[in-house]
């Protein structure tokens, strides 16, 4: 994916030329704090609006907590974190430590200024762990083991201890008759340990012989590691829903390849999640007289999912003065359902308004969805179905739960997007869901948007708020010179997370597992996993998984391997989080559906802050993204966006072009721009071009 482009396209009024950082403007309408996907969707949603947008990011790359890491890049960090320990030099998390402890959010309205982290969302960013399996001694020697030897590979038939101190080690060998005898000079002892490890070691150097996954290992990490694509939030895009309007509304899908999710898996078992009716009867997981209750339970879902969209497209459906919701729904019969939606209610089947009725009187009440959920008679394990695989409920807080709204939310957005491409509701994006919020920079910088990478936002200030006055002061330091550079803006957009001050009640966990083999058969492995509670060591959250492979360009295609994501939120004082997502891999290798031997070779363990509570807005045009937990779809960025978008320009579509820059635009292009989609790259370097001659 190329970078955006660091000059605006778009050439502004005069009056918004007023340079003074090397061609770069001091004034602008919006800026915005960092390049997470919610902020990058924003700011080509704003520029396309015609705003002027400088989009600041204190990493050198995109995407903050939504980006792509390389593995050698974790590594690096994991290195630099390990050295920092060992030698007691971090003076800059010294530093940003002090100034939270001395800062406050500024959270009242009697404050007129808000300090930042200098790393913004990323402060709290640990890396725990970091294995590499690359050396003999990191793998079991025994015999049966298969190995691979200079003559090719083979198994270890018997390890012999003989008298003389020495060890027979005789090997079978895969593509010859004869066996391969060794003698070393090591007494074995199948109970010690380090002694095994030694014997390892020493048959390697001295033989070349070494365990068959460390083979794979080597060449995985040392060959192909550049060929691996590490989301640090994984996310998928549901195949219909605010995340596919907004890429297709703004042309940023043509920057954009997608494959399918091929399944979701749940459970120790790793039984499929059926997506269908066929599958919901079929299904293992359920009993009976639970299978007759979830497709009550879904079409009612389905009912109430397509009748908010009824009412969405057209607010005249309903006369909110004598009707509610659910008399709208009685249309719905005669409203056509796409024809590939997997659960869709058959055409001549009433709509049982009742339910819906009583559904939205329990919405109204503020019901939790667990206990909506216990009040329909559905037994424990049909309600987990629901809840961590249907609705994707990611937190199980007990003062957290999620609510009846949000949850019936979610899982309409699932429902009605089963069976558009392929059997699940997910599109998975090739190269890393990290090539989202760089596209939507790409989007953002073709409209004129400015960005400046290694330059964090320190603080904010503000006067009294006028409507459109640019009487808010953002100080921003570039980390190569350490050059402060003061700007005015009317609106700026910052992370929660990235405020000091600030105090965290939960925290992600994020384990990134790179396995030899494949553990699901028939294809690529391109599946969703969702470990309800308890089913790991006692651990009472849920944990969410996905598991791709070289089919969406996330991992090397050769040798066989398979990419492993686990994520989980836990509170600030839960027990070691990082040993459950251990078990949870063990937990996943070994109800393998395949006959591979899976080994984990790789894993990166690592933790942020979720952020504090919400708070109220300190000042108008000043924007605090949520902090909201991440979760499996990433439609919920899109819907932040449009929120924050609307508050800025109430009046414009959203990730629509104004006639303000389709004027800019015509006026550079005269007739031709009739002719160029949007966004197209010759359109960028025509217009840089005669931006250039112009000078």
């Amino acid at each position: 994916m190329a970078s955006p482009r660091s000059v605006s396209t778009i050439k502004r009024p005069e009056h918004e030329q007023d340079s003074l950082y090397g061609g770069i403007s001091s004034h602008y309408d919006v800026i915005l704090c960092g390049t997470s996907l919610t902020n990058s969707i924003l700011a080509s949603a704003l520029a396309r609006a015609g705003y002027s947008v400088l989009h600041c990011d204190g990493a050198d790359y995109y995407g903050e907590l939504d980006a792509v890491w390389t593995l050698p890049y974790i590594v690096q960090e994991y290195e630099k974190m390990q050295a920092a320990r060992e030698s007691d030099e971090k003076s800059l998390d010294k530093a940003v430590e002090a100034a939270e402890n001395s800062a406050s959010a500024a959270d009242s309205s009697t404050s007129r200024s808000i300090k930042l982290s200098p790393l913004g969302a990323t402060k709290s960013v640990t890396i725990k762990s970091l294995t590499r399996r690359t050396e003999p001694e990191q793998y079991p020697f025994h015999a049966g083991i298969p190995i691979v030897t200079p003559y090719g590979g083979g198994v270890i038939e018997s390890i012999t201890p003989q008298f003389t101190g020495a060890t027979s080690i005789i090997i079978k060998l895969d593509k010859w008759s004869a066996r391969l005898h060794l003698s070393v000079p090591i007494q074995y002892d199948s109970t010690d340990e380090e002694l095994i490890k030694k014997l390892a070691k020493y048959v390697y150097d001295q033989h070349g012989v070494l365990h068959a996954t460390c083979k794979v290992a080597r060449l995985l990490l040392h060959d192909h590691s550049r060929a691996f694509a590490l989301d640090v939030t994984p996310g998928l895009v549901f195949c219909s829903g605010p995340a596919v309007q907004g890429l297709l509304a703004s042309g940023v899908s043509e920057y954009l390849e997608f494959k399918t999710i091929q399944g979701m898996l749940f459970g120790k078992e790793l039984a499929a999640v059926p997506c269908n009716k066929s599958e919901v009867f079929a299904s293992k997981l359920l009993k009976a007289m639970d299978k007759r209750r979830l497709m009550w339970f879904l079409q009612l879902a389905m009912d109430y999912a397509i009748a908010q969209e009824v009412l969405q497209e057209a607010d005249a459906m309903v006369d909110e003065s004598n009707a509610s919701d659910a008399t709208a729904v009685e249309s719905l019969n005669e409203r056509h359902l796409n024809q590939g939606r997997a659960l869709r209610r058959p055409q001549n089947k009433p709509v049982a308004s009742d339910d819906l009725q009583a559904l939205e009187r329990s919405m109204k009440s503020g019901m939790s969805f667990r206990d909506y959920l216990k009040g329909q008679k559905l037994s424990e394990s049909l309600i987990e179905l629901i809840r961590y695989a249907m609705a994707l409920e990611n937190c199980t807080d007990g003062e957290n739960e999620t609510s009846l709204s949000d949850a019936m939310r979610s899982l309409g957005r699932h429902l009605i997007a089963l069976g558009r491409f392929g059997t699940t509701a997910f599109l998975a994006t090739l190269y890393g869901s990290g090539e989202l919020p760089q596209a939507f920079c790409r989007s953002a910088a073709v409209f004129g948007a400015t960005y400046m990478l290694r330059t964090a936002i320190h603080s904010i200030g503000w006067n009294d708020y006028v409507d459109n006055a640019r009487n808010i002061s953002v100080t921003a330091e570039t980390r190569d010179d350490l050059t402060t550079r003061n700007f005015t803006c009317a609106h700026v957009v910052a992370p929660r997370q990235a405020l000091n001050g600030v105090n965290s009640t939960h925290r992600v966990w994020r384990r990134i597992s790179v396995l030899s083999g494949k553990p699901i058969p028939d294809g690529q492995q391109r599946h969703v996993i969702i470990l309800p509670p308890n089913t790991v060591a006692g651990y009472s959250q849920v944990i969410q998984g996905l598991i791709l492979d070289n089919g969406v360009n996330v991992a090397p295609h050769a040798p066989s391997n398979s990419l492993l994501h686990l994520t989980t939120i836990a509170p600030i004082d839960d027990f070691d989080v990082e040993l459950v997502l251990e078990s949870a891999v063990s937990c996943i290798c070994n109800a393998s559906l395949t006959d591979d031997s899976l080994e984990e070779v790789f894993q990166v363990s690592f933790t942020y802050d979720l952020g504090g509570p919400a708070s109220s807005q300190p000042h108008p045009g000043v924007h605090l993204l949520p902090a909201d937990a991440p979760n499996i779809a990433v439609d919920q960025s899109f819907d932040q966006a449009q929120s924050i978008f609307e508050s800025i320009c109430p009046t414009i579509p959203f990730l629509t072009v104004s006639e303000k820059v389709t004027h800019i635009i015509e006026e550079r292009l005269g007739s031709a721009a009739l002719n160029v989609p949007d966004d197209n790259e010759q359109t960028v370097l025509e217009s840089a071009m005669m931006m250039a001659s112009s000078k």
